[in-house]
């Protein structure tokens, strides 16, 4: 069975989640479902999306070795939710990849002209932001920064994206944020998750806007298919991100809100002073 053939099949089956989730969990369809699912994506697509789903199946234990029909009955909903979404975020990840669309010439002989493409991280190559980046900023109220770094991700468009810079709720309070990045594919609305940064006010006029490392990204707030689609990108998209860094770093020099180098000189300089005259005789 070819990829494009077990995504339509997979997309069949998803149909059916809505009719599922009004049965009992004793019904006679849900069983035949997930063998369904399970042989298709075994047959159909790669080793890493059928672990996906051995995940899933292995945090509940076989129906046949449950005696508690309390326990069949809440583990139900839960455990086809968890189907669900590890279907999502496998055909989320070949729609993101070009799969579907690729496929449907797979019969066309190959362009001794097409250049292959590198889509899925195997955490060798080298990333945009494997150590943190910092940029120190002027002012010290969050609340005054939120509508120039949504600005920024509005205005800005690279290829077929648009970005969003989206607040971790979670995490929020007056002196810290968590921001993660995402791009938006403009023809499927599709979001990407590409990177992630943090605000945190030092006071006394300072704040410090912190990218940590790639290694730190998704850690807060996004879906279970968002992380599955960062981890299959990689690095595929760090200049997306890179470029979003760049252009709100250029808008908050462009405000005197970015504390420069020669600024932070004068401002060491004058504290320098200010001790020697503490200390002066």
């Amino acid at each position: 069975m070819d990829k494009s053939k077990a995504i339509e099949l997979l997309k069949q089956e998803l149909t059916d989640i809505p009719k599922l989730r009004k049965m009992q969990y004793n019904n006679q369809e849900f069983k035949p479902w997930c063998a369904r699912v399970e042989t298709i994506i075994k047959k159909g697509l790669d080793a890493d999306d059928y672990e996906r789903l051995d995940f899933v199946q292995s945090k509940y234990f076989p129906d046949e070795l449950e005696i508690d029909h309390l326990l069949l009955e809440e583990n139900y909903l839960p455990k086809l939710e968890d189907y669900e979404t590890a279907l999502l975020s496998i055909l989320q990840k070949y729609e993101i990849l070009g799969i579907a669309t690729t496929l449907e010439s797979a019969t066309r002989e190959p362009s001794t002209t097409d250049k292959p493409k590198a889509f899925i991280s195997h955490g060798k190559e080298k990333r945009h932001f494997e150590k943190a980046h910092k940029i120190e900023i002027q002012g010290d109220d969050l609340a005054k920064l939120y509508p120039i770094i949504r600005t920024v991700a509005s205005e800005l468009h690279l290829e077929d994206f648009a970005f969003e810079a989206r607040t971790a709720n979670s995490m929020a309070t007056d002196s810290f944020a968590w921001f993660n990045v995402l791009i938006i594919n403009r023809t499927t609305m599709n979001r990407i998750p590409v990177g992630a940064f943090t605000l945190q006010s030092l006071g006394g006029n300072r704040t410090v806007l912190i990218v940590p490392p790639c290694s730190e990204w998704g850690r807060y707030d996004l879906n279970p298919g968002e992380l599955a689609v960062m981890a299959y990108s990689g690095s595929q998209y760090d200049e997306h991100f890179s470029q979003f860094v760049k252009s709100l770093e250029e808008r908050l020099a462009d405000y005197g809100l970015k504390v420069t180098l020669r600024k932070r000189l004068w401002r060491g300089f004058k504290e320098l002073i200010g001790v020697y005259k503490a200390v002066k005789p």
